[in-house]
């Protein structure tokens, strides 16, 4: 039952017999959703059928309608027919009545005319061919003909204002003339390819007219460099260059006369002083250097590195033999014995000095080659020879010897720094020499680090001797080795980013 506005009635069944809530309810509800579905399935799968049946229905009954347009026109056929099957047969009765005996004859006549009649067709094109080449080629030759016309014309002026403006020598082109119309004939056999002979001509004067263009710019330049260098204002664009030649003829018979007289005593003066201020110097320069190495290997002799003795080599090199022999007979030549090359009286030292002369002139001062020529230590050959005195020769009982150059890599540390200490030395004895006030100072950093104390003791014993200043410095582990042997040792302690300088010294067995 259902109560409402105070009203109770009763439910109808198809309300209460119906599922609303538990596991039951859902199950019959899912039960009955498939029922429906599958009855609405079958109605729809019905429906298609029926839609499938109507819609084949509907194409037939269009076909039917597309025709009865065609079957009504038809309708008649059949009478129209019989009328052209009539029509027909009278035809074929008039064609077998008809006499066609000379039919063949025409046909093999028609062949022949159309044969005939293409034969004719080709003959027309190829006679056109021709007409249009002929009125091409009579175009091309009627060009051609103004263009020769043309070009005569151009020629025979040109020639006209050739010989107009070569009249004085009109007579000596028509020779030449002449004989060139001679050799062409000569070498053609009696004709003359004047077309082949104007373009060799052309080409020529092509070549002639670029030739005489880069020589009138030579000219030119020349002028200019003439105009720059002598502070001149002649003319440059004159190319009969009057004012040039007249200056050339007035330096030839009235200056130049005098100029050479003048460029005479120039090189007598300028051997002069070559000889003086040049090869004199070097001579100089290459003997000192000779004397400056004798002592110090007279030095060396008395100081031992090691069980090692050195010795300078220095040698004049082999391959500058002839110039070194030609600057010491140069140098001896006196300044009243004439002049430098004259006085030289081998022609080997003649041509040495020559050269040499020549090439510091063709030279800028500080131009390398000048300054090879000029540096003495170019003209020798050095090397270190070394003597072991803990080795001896088992043929001459005396000690080996060998040249550094030849047994440097094989050398320790030691004995590596030892020559290299030993050539500073030299270099700065043979620098010094020459001020004999200088103070004679050494600057090293790290010297002798590589060394052990004999081989220090014997270098700063070397450069005492030398009368050096030897200043360096050293690492701390190298303090007790170099203090004996120098003046004064102050030792840099550094700390917190200050240097603190302090007095070191050896202390004696008193602590004194």
């Amino acid at each position: 039952m259902r109560y409402a506005s105070h009203t109770a009635t009763r439910i109808h069944k198809e309300v209460f017999e119906r599922w609303y809530i538990g596991k039951e309810a859902r199950e019959r509800r899912l039960h009955a959703v498939r029922e429906e579905m599958e009855r609405g399935g079958l109605g729809i799968e019905s429906l298609l059928k029926a839609k499938r049946s109507l819609q084949e229905r509907m194409d037939i009954l269009s076909r039917v309608l597309r025709q009865i347009a065609t079957i009504i026109e038809l309708a008649a056929a059949e009478a129209r027919f019989e009328a052209a099957r009539a029509q027909y047969e009278e035809v074929e009765r008039q064609i077998a009545s008809i006499d066609t005996s000379s039919f063949e004859a025409v046909k093999a006549q028609m062949a022949a005319l159309a044969d005939s009649l293409r034969a004719c067709e080709l003959e027309i094109g190829t006679l056109q061919g021709r007409i249009g080449s002929a009125r091409e080629r009579e175009m091309s030759l009627g060009v051609k003909l103004e263009g020769e016309q043309a070009e005569g014309g151009r020629r025979e002026a040109a020639l006209a204002g050739f010989v107009a403006g070569n009249i004085d020598k009109e007579a000596e082109l028509a020779a030449y003339f002449d004989e060139r119309m001679k050799s062409e004939r000569r070498q053609t056999g009696g004709g003359v390819d004047f077309a082949d002979m104007i373009r060799r001509y052309e080409s020529s004067n092509t070549g002639l007219a670029t030739r005489l263009e880069k020589a009138r710019t030579d000219l030119r330049l020349s002028k200019q460099r003439y105009n720059h260098d002598w502070n001149e204002v002649l003319g440059q664009e004159d190319d009969e260059s009057r004012e040039h030649r007249e200056r050339l003829v007035r330096y030839r018979e009235t200056e130049l006369p005098e100029y050479r007289d003048r460029i005479s005593r120039a090189r007598v003066e300028a051997e002069r002083q070559f000889r003086e201020h040049f090869v004199s110097r070097l001579n100089e320069y290459l003997m000192d250097a000779e004397e400056g190495f004798r002592e110090i290997n007279h030095i060396l002799e008395a100081i031992r590195f090691g069980k090692d003795q050195y010795h300078f080599s220095i040698t004049r090199n082999p391959e500058k033999q002839k110039l070194l022999s030609a600057i010491s007979s140069a140098a001896e030549i006196s300044e009243l014995d004439g002049t430098l090359f004259a006085s030289l009286k081998s022609d080997d030292e003649r041509e040495s000095i020559e050269r040499l002369f020549q090439n510091v002139l063709d030279h800028e001062l500080d131009d390398p080659a000048v300054r090879e020529i000029c540096d003495y230590r170019q003209y020798f050959l050095y090397d270190i020879r070394i003597r072991h005195t803990d080795v001896l020769d088992d043929k001459t009982g005396k000690p080996l010897e060998s040249y550094l150059s030849r047994v440097l890599r094989e050398k320790s540390g030691g004995e590596t720094q030892t020559p290299y200490y030993v050539a500073i030395a030299a270099s700065f004895f043979r620098f010094y020499k020459d001020s004999p006030g200088a103070i004679r100072l050494v600057l090293f950093d790290e010297a002798f680090n590589k060394m052990d104390d004999e081989r220090i003791g014997n270098m700063v014993a070397f450069f005492r001797k030398l009368a050096m200043q030897v200043v360096t410095a050293v690492p701390t582990e190298k303090i007790e080795s170099i203090a004996p042997y120098v003046d004064r040792t102050n030792l840099v302690i550094r700390r917190n980013y200050q240097a603190f300088v302090r007095d070191y010294a050896i202390l004696n067995q008193a602590g004194s």
